[in-house]
């Protein structure tokens, strides 16, 4: 994955967000097009949370939650596809399918979301001690 490569400029940085972007959104169109043909709504929703250095977590999600630019973002499974700038700093929540959440700490970035798939690319990502009250 080319952005997890140094930055080179803030335009490579769009640049890489907008490549991971169409993979992304060529993915989900395949997704939705067997989802269609099968009467299956897709009910997970595949996240990668990616740093500079390297890919932090990756696995299926109920529900991302990150804070953007334009404000908090609560992303279900057939999401609308979207890129946004991450909020500095914020916290991106991870509720998994059995209930478990995972919180982590993020600082400059993009989220990118898909139908079937949500990617935080983020300058620094770490695991987060703090947990959201619910």
């Amino acid at each position: 994955m080319r952005f997890a490569a140094s930055y080179v400029s803030e335009s490579d940085d769009v640049a890489d967000v907008l490549d991971l972007t169409a993979q992304n959104c060529l993915h989900s169109e395949d997704t939705r097009r067997a989802d269609t043909r099968s009467n299956h709504v897709v009910k997970q929703l595949h996240v990668d949370l990616v740093s500079v250095e390297t890919k932090v977590w990756s696995g299926a999600a109920a529900m991302l939650v990150a804070r953007t630019t334009e404000g908090e973002l609560g992303v279900l499974p057939g999401h609308q596809p979207l890129i946004g700038r991450l909020a500095e700093p914020s916290l991106v929540r991870v509720k998994q399918p059995d209930g478990d959440e995972r919180c982590y700490t993020v600082s400059g970035g993009f989220l990118s979301v898909t139908g079937a798939a949500a990617t935080v690319l983020a300058e620094q990502c770490e695991p987060s001690a703090q947990q959201v009250a619910h």
